[in-house]
C-alpha cells in the first residue's frame, strides 16, 4: 500500500535526520569540553546536554513508530477496520496505524492515525456500511481497504 510505503519512507529520513543532530550536536559538545573554564563554559555544557537529550527523545520515539508500523502488513485484506485499513468516510481517508497527521498521497489527503486515537478506537472492528460517531457526528464507512 503506498501509503504504508511513505510513511516508512518518512520515518527513514526523520531517523537519519536525527542521527546527524546527535552526531554534530556529540560533536559541538566535545569540542566546548575543550574550551576555557567558567560560568558561560558550564553554560554552554548544560544547554548542549538538553539540545542531546532532546535529540535522543525525539530518535527514540521515531524508531518506535517506525517499529510499530513495521509490524502492520497492509496488504492483508480485511473486511473490518483494523490496524493497517485504510477507511474512507465522508469526512475522508484514515490510515490506521500510527499517529502521524495529515499526509499527501498523490492527489489525497489522507489521516495517518493511531488506533488508539478516539477516532480510531470509534472505527476499528467496524464493516464497510456500518456507522460510527465521532466528535458528535455520525460517520459510515465507505469502504476498506
Amino acid at each position: 500500500m503506498q501509503i504504508h510505503s511513505a510513511l516508512v519512507k518518512s520515518l527513514d529520513q526523520k531517523i537519519a535526520l536525527c542521527n546527524e543532530d546527535l552526531r554534530e550536536l556529540e560533536e559541538s559538545r566535545n569540542t566546548n569540553d575543550k574550551s576555557t573554564a567558567g560560568d558561560k563554559h558550564e553554560t554552554g555544557r548544560a544547554m548542549a546536554q538538553i539540545e542531546l537529550e532532546n535529540a535522543s527523545r525525539q530518535l527514540s520515539n521515531h524508531l518506535r513508530l517506525r517499529g510499530e508500523l513495521k509490524k502492520i502488513n497492509p496488504e492483508k485484506p480485511t473486511q473490518k477496520v483494523a490496524p493497517g485499513s485504510l477507511v474512507k468516510t465522508r469526512s475522508g481517508l484514515y490510515f490506521l496505524a500510527i499517529g502521524i497527521g495529515k499526509v499527501r498521497i498523490e492527489s489525497s489527503d489522507v489521516f495517518a492515525i493511531s488506533i488508539d486515537s478516539p477516532i480510531g478506537k470509534a472505527m476499528l472492528g467496524k464493516a464497510k456500511g456500518e456507522t460510527f460517531e465521532f466528535r458528535g457526528e455520525e460517520l459510515t464507512i465507505l469502504n476498506i481497504a
